[in-house]
């Protein structure tokens, strides 16, 4: 729902995990915008962490997917994720998670959490993601991420060719928004 210019996003029991985005799967091909050559992500958010129950149905994630892999061309993929509460435990763990996903099984970079690295509360704050690729990085990708317009550090990814994470260089990530 929208009220005041603020969009209310709540948890989806049937964790379709898929909210609002920015581009569709048609069969093999897709419509809307996707991106493959970089991008800086913004949104201002705010979340309680008190509603959280930890169960996988319950946690807010702006994050990205290529279309690549909604339209079923490729199985081994990576997924950026620009914030996520993630459900394991309550109040959840907030992070800056990227994931190397072939098939069933994933590897995700471990300095993905930002525990620590800000409060938790309800008001609203701006969580940042860069992606800058290899071409304009003198041949590593990077990954920073920022909170209340500041750099977090701790969580930035870097990687090469052949990489992991690499694939992001290859594919069309699509931003999604959603709750759950």
């Amino acid at each position: 729902s929208v009220s005041g210019s603020v969009l209310t996003i709540s948890s989806s029991t049937s964790f379709t995990n898929q909210g609002i985005h920015t581009a569709c799967a048609n069969g093999a091909s897709w419509t809307g915008q996707a991106f493959s050559s970089g991008f800086y992500f913004e949104t201002r958010l705010a979340y309680d962490p008190t509603l959280a129950t930890g169960v996988n149905n319950d946690w807010v994630t702006p994050w990205s997917l290529p279309m690549e892999w909604l339209t079923g061309s490729v199985t081994h993929f990576t997924e950026l994720d620009f914030y996520e509460a993630f459900p394991s435990g309550v109040p959840p763990d907030p992070r800056f998670a990227v994931g190397d996903w072939n098939g069933n099984s994933s590897s995700f970079n471990s300095n993905d959490s930002a525990a620590g690295q800000w409060t938790q509360d309800t008001n609203f704050h701006v969580y940042g993601t860069l992606w800058v690729p290899m071409a304009l990085n003198g041949g590593t990708g990077l990954i920073k991420r920022y909170y209340d317009h500041n750099e977090v550090t701790s969580c930035a990814v870097s990687y090469t060719a052949g990489g992991l994470f690499s694939l992001l260089e290859t594919q069309h990530q699509m931003v999604i928004i959603n709750a759950g």
